[in-house]
């Protein structure tokens, strides 16, 4: 597969957009493992309520030295290996390979050179640990024929021995149906008896049975979509069908960690293939952000069709697909999303229906569900569902469907009786009561593994878990160790993995009981002690003493949230929560968990770096007052806590007699001392915004807290105005200029200005930006207006509320550059308005139409940290996070802007009546927001989204390519030196003007 050029050096960013850090040598392969190390929780509240539940994921870092040890060990194995192949050559060794023919040395080699030293070096010193043999059914244990070999694994010999009841934890057996008693072998039985073994035919000649279109019947049903479709082979349903929904002149976009049936279906489809990175939401969106601005390759027209391939949970390393925002991404820009459940269907939600339940999701949304029988139903073969359209389509078109030998019966009845079971069509509730024992199993081994110190990765739910070994000598070591003790386990080594992220595999089923797992658990941890497994530095919470099967999924969950928070803290701190839940078991249960939680994430809070916002409630009001209250003696519970309002000096010159004397007290409890320095260095903090009223007690108090990223300039460093005496410019962070929203629905309507508030906010939560209102008068009026409205001279004749009483100057004076130019391209110019509706380029207008909805909102308060960089707001109505920065330097050029301002009004952002902080707001033809001028000292603000040369090209070349109309040109031209451009450009200006709009 391929990466796009700006993908493949590109910092890697989490869903949320926090941006990891980086430890190049050890992370080099994906780097969302280090992201995820820091930000295991992810729920609602990061990323616009997409999550109803906990997300949490665990990639713990590789040790530094232990990295520096892998390394060697392949280094030392790759000279070892060059050695032995002298001595073959030479014959001083025996050569077991395969050798091309002397006559046939100028053909093209079969073998490429690093993959068959690879092989012969490498690989064939642990072939033991793969290609076992076994002999009985493949449930929670098996028998194992053993072997041996005397040529050091080129060869293999049987012993006659067989080992008995090993136990399996290698096995896809999720649900416990690989099994040769009950329901399931009954069936599969009688069937045989009855209609045989083979089908001998294929479905569209005569091997269409009914028991085959009651399996569709039945999937179609249990995976909630119109229609289902069921194929032989797992792999062939992926490598075979792909090919069919996608072709030349479309795009695919495929996870890097994708299973080689998806990969092999992507490539024979011949489309274009695109890579991103494991499970990131941004890697992701920038591929389909650049792939619908640029297009196809060379000819730059729009793919047929965009495919995004994904699985439910990925077999190497336990992680689970984020589907809701893949569905988000999905939707948001016109894309196909192909989801492959070969391990979540029946593993995962509350009924076994998937990834899709699991997350409380509609099937409907996904476009193409792949699924295989082959893993949770005990059987073999695969299954795709979705629209009736697309099953009918593939029913005529798939190779695996019209050239492949129908599904063998006895498989077929299998099928069918083990999902019957599992939706309790059956009338028991044998199905259901597997997938809660899987459920319970996989937290319940996850969290014996972490607790024994070993590094595990994956979500907590998955019942694929890897264990990591890392060095090549441990990889066979740890499995003929573990067969030794009648354990029988998956290790995998490059390269189905990364070079140093070599590891066991366990692979957890309802089959397992609670005595198998123990054992199996103790020999991991007495193979671990032996082999020095143990990489993990962080101390977890040890079990609470309870039977197994009373451990509640909420004291689960919490436990390991524990794990996650505790990671942050030192070896004293871990070992102080540890006891203090150790020493209270038995007494309190799981409500020490969750008070040892809160105090751990209390601290968590402090020390991350760069500090999280905190999440406190905050209400706006004319008197605040911040003081320290008096310590109150011990009291009973069930009494009250009386505040008395005259211990706070700064209501001195408030009238608490009044009706209403519009007071409101914020008390935060601190137990810390490190909090309580926190807020004193807020408070100590200072406003350069200039006050004309001195009714504004506390104002310093009020304001900068608002800013989650303020500091002291007078505590922390150098500010704004050291650099300059020092010589040194202020440079903003670089943005590249990203159009969202393209690929969205380019038929839907211009969507009409809507009043109604954009940003919302959580009762808990709060951000950047107050709400948008404005308060006139003493608090007793209120307008509730847009981001950045009030009422200006050309709506007061309209307006239905008072006017404000210090709106003196309603609308600032226009620059002469507005006069000519902001109300060009969308007023009343009837002759530019037909130039441009005769334009006959519908690609074009439906590009300006989309990008213009697009534009961000007005943001309502000017945040001070944009002086020294750029800061995020999420705007709720748009659902996406727009990036601002000060845009008040020489350099600047805003006059680049106003070709698509409709007008710019004046509006009110104080919050003292006295003060008039008026600012510019430049709006499009449907009040979104474009530019923001100054006012009362703030800087202008410009979303870094839509940069100057993009609106240029938003606004001016479509003048060009439709009439050649260079007014346009001329009108939004920067000034050159002050010098007035040149009515008629030259021709080599006009040229290559126009080949740039083309080419855009």
């Amino acid at each position: 597969m391929t990466e796009s050029e700006g993908n493949k050096n590109e910092d890697c960013h989490a869903a949320n957009g926090v941006k990891p850090g980086r430890n190049g040598m050890v992370k080099n392969h994906h780097h969302h493992h280090q992201y995820q190390k820091q930000e295991k929780v992810y729920n609602a509240a990061c990323n616009g309520e997409l999550y109803s539940r906990p997300f949490i994921e665990s990639f713990e870092e590789t040790p530094m030295l232990v990295a520096v040890l892998t390394y060697m060990g392949y280094g030392i194995l790759t000279i070892f290996g060059y050695l032995r192949d002298f001595m073959r050559e030479w014959k001083i060794e025996k050569c077991h390979i395969a050798r091309e023919r002397e006559e046939q040395k100028d053909f093209v080699p079969l073998y490429q050179d690093f993959e068959n030293f690879y092989t012969r070096n490498l690989y064939m010193r642990i072939r033991d640990s793969w290609n076992r043999p076994i002999c009985s059914v493949p449930g929670a244990t098996f028998d194992l024929v053993e072997r041996s070999s005397n040529d050091y694994n080129w060869t293999f010999e049987y012993t006659g021995r067989v080992v008995k009841d090993v136990i399996n934890l290698g096995s896809y057996n999720y649900l416990g149906f690989a099994e040769n008693t009950g329901a399931c072998a009954t069936a599969a039985g009688e069937v045989t008896v009855k209609f045989g073994v083979g089908v001998a035919s294929t479905r569209q000649e005569m091997g269409n049975l009914d028991r085959h279109e009651e399996l569709e019947k039945l999937t179609a049903s249990f995976l909630g979509v119109e229609s289902a479709m069921a194929f032989g082979m797992g792999f062939a349903t992926n490598s075979m069908n792909i090919p069919v929904l996608a072709g030349k002149g479309c795009l695919i976009l495929s996870d890097e960690l994708n299973h080689a049936s998806l990969v092999l279906g992507a490539r024979l489809s011949g489309s274009t293939i695109r890579v991103f990175k494991h499970n990131n939401m941004q890697s992701l969106e920038k591929l389909l952000r650049d792939a619908i601005i640029n297009g196809q390759p060379r000819t730059h027209r729009p793919w047929k069709k965009i495919l995004i391939l994904v699985e439910g949970i990925y077999s190497m390393e336990g992680s689970i697909i984020r589907l809701p925002e893949v569905i988000a991404l999905k939707k948001k820009y016109n894309a196909y999303l192909y989801l492959d459940e070969a391990h979540s269907i029946g593993a995962l939600g509350p009924t076994g229906r998937g990834v899709v339940e699991y997350f409380g999701l509609d099937p409907k949304d996904v476009d193409v569900m792949m699924g295989t029988f082959t893993k949770s139903f005990g059987a073999a073969g695969g299954y795709i569902g979705g629209k009736k359209d697309l099953i009918d389509y593939l029913r005529s078109h798939s190779h695996s469907a019209i050239y492949a030998t129908s599904m063998s019966l006895p498989v077929v009845e299998q099928i069918i009786t083990s999902m019957k079971c599992i939706m309790g069509e059956d009338g028991t509730t044998v199905g259901r009561s597997r997938i809660q024992r899987l459920a319970e199993n996989t937290v319940y081994f996850r969290r014996r593994l972490r607790e024994m110190g070993f590094i595990i990765y994956g979500n907590n739910d998955s019942p694929v878990v890897p264990m990591m070994l890392y060095m090549p000598a441990k990889i066979g070591a740890f499995g003929r160790e573990m067969l030794k003790r009648n354990i029988g386990v998956v290790v995998v080594g490059f390269p189905a993995t990364p070079i140093i992220e070599s590891r066991a595999r366990f692979c957890i089923s309802a089959a397992h009981t609670k005595e198998m797992l123990d054992r199996a658990l103790d020999v991991i941890s007495e193979v671990g002690d032996l082999l020095q497994l143990k990489y993990s530095r962080r101390k977890v919470l040890p079990s609470l003493d309870r039977p197994f099967d009373e451990t509640t999924y909420e004291e689960n969950e919490e436990r390991e949230h524990w794990d996650h928070q505790t990671e942050s803290l030192d070896e004293e701190e871990q070992e102080y929560h540890m006891l203090k839940c150790t020493k209270v078991r038995g007494h309190g249960g799981s409500k020490d968990v969750r008070q040892s939680l809160r105090d751990i994430q209390r601290q968590n809070q402090l020390r991350s770096e760069p500090p999280l916002p905190r999440r406190h409630k905050r209400r706006w009001s004319q008197i605040r007052s911040e003081g320290v209250l008096p310590k109150p003696a011990p009291q009973e519970e069930e009494e009250p806590f009386i505040l008395d309002l005259k211990n706070f000096p700064d209501l001195a010159n408030a009238d608490l007699g009044s009706q209403n004397p519009n007071i409101q007290v914020t008390i935060e409890v601190v137990d810390n001392p490190q909090m309580e320095i926190e807020m004193d260095l807020a408070k100590e903090s200072r406003n350069d915004w200039s006050l004309s009223s001195e009714e504004w007690p506390g104002h310093k108090k009020l304001f900068w807290p608002l800013f989650w990223e303020y500091h002291d300039s007078s505590q922390e460093g150098p500010g704004q105005g050291s650099l300059e005496e020092n010589g040194e410019d202020l440079s903003y962070e670089g943005e590249d200029s990203l159009l969202s929203g393209v690929g969205a629905d380019w038929n839907r309507r211009w969507k009409g200005w809507d009043s109604m508030d954009n940003y919302e906010y959580e009762e808990e939560e709060w951000s950047d930006w107050s709400p948008c209102s404005v308060t006139c008068g003493h608090g007793n009026q209120k307008r509730i207006r847009s981001c950045g409205y009030a009422c200006t001279a050309t709506e007061s004749r309209t307006c239905d509320l008072e006017r404000c009483p210090d709106d003196i100057i309603p609308v600032t004076e226009p620059t002469p550059h507005e006069v000519a130019n902001s109300t060009e391209l969308f007023g009343t110019d009837v002759d530019s308005c037909e130039k441009w509706l005769n334009c006959k380029n519908d690609f074009l207008q439906k590009y300006l139409h989309q990008v213009l909805t697009e534009l961000p909102n007005c943001p309502c308060v000017y945040p001070s940290e944009v002086v020294y960089s750029a800061v995020n707001i999420f705007d709720r109505k748009l659902q996406k996070t727009y990036r601002w920065r000060d845009a008040s330097g020489p350099k600047e050029r805003l006059d680049i802007y106003k070709p698509s301002a409709r007008f710019c009004v004046r509006s009110m952002l104080s919050f003292d009546s006295t003060t008039l902080a008026a600012q510019h707001c430049c709006y499009d033809d449907h009040m979104k927001l474009i530019t923001r001028g100054k006012g009362a000292g703030a800087p202008n603000l410009i979303s870094t989204e839509f940069s100057p040369e993009l609106h240029y090209k938003v606004d001016v070349l479509p003048w060009i390519l439709c009439k050649g109309d260079w007014s346009r040109f001329h009108s939004v031209r920067p000034p050159n030196n002050g010098l007035q451009c040149v009515e008629n450009p030259q021709e080599d200006v006009y040229m290559n003007e126009l080949e740039e709009a083309r080419e855009y």
